[in-house]
C-alpha cells in the first residue's frame, strides 16, 4: 500500500500557489513503526494515568473519587504538557503516514 518513495512539495509561505521546494522521502515504514513503538514506551507512563482517571473517576464513578474523597489527579497526574506531548506525537505520526500515502500533510494545532 505505501509506496518505496515520494517526491514531497512543500509551497511557498508568501504564495501558497507556488512550491519552494521539492524534498524526495525515501519510505523505510519497518523505520518508522520502530520509532512509533519507541514513543509509545516514552508515553506509557502518561497514557497510564490518562486510563487510571478514566477508569476510576470518568468512566466508573468510584466512590472514593467520584464523591470527592480523594482527588484523581492526586492519583494519576497529568499534565497541558503530557496532553500536548500526546497530541504532538499522535498528531506527527498520522501526518507521517498520510504524507506517505496521499503525499499531503495537515497542519493541527493544540
Amino acid at each position: 500500500m505505501f509506496p518505496k518513495k515520494i517526491s514531497h512539495p512543500f509551497l511557498d509561505a508568501d504564495d501558497p500557489e507556488k512550491i519552494s521546494y521539492v524534498e524526495e522521502i525515501k519510505i523505510i515504514l519497518t523505520n518508522d513503526i520502530k520509532e512509533a513503538k519507541k514513543q509509545l514506551t516514552f508515553m506509557e507512563p502518561i497514557l497510564n494515568n490518562l486510563k487510571g482517571s478514566r477508569d476510576k473517576y470518568l468512566a466508573h464513578n468510584d466512590k472514593e473519587y467520584f464523591y470527592g474523597k480523594v482527588d484523581p489527579s492526586w492519583d494519576f497526574p497529568i499534565s497541558f504538557n503530557d496532553v500536548n506531548t500526546l497530541i504532538t506525537i499522535a498528531g506527527d505520526f498520522s501526518n507521517k503516514m498520510l504524507t506517505y500515502l496521499t503525499n499531503r500533510s495537515i497542519i493541527y494545532q493544540s
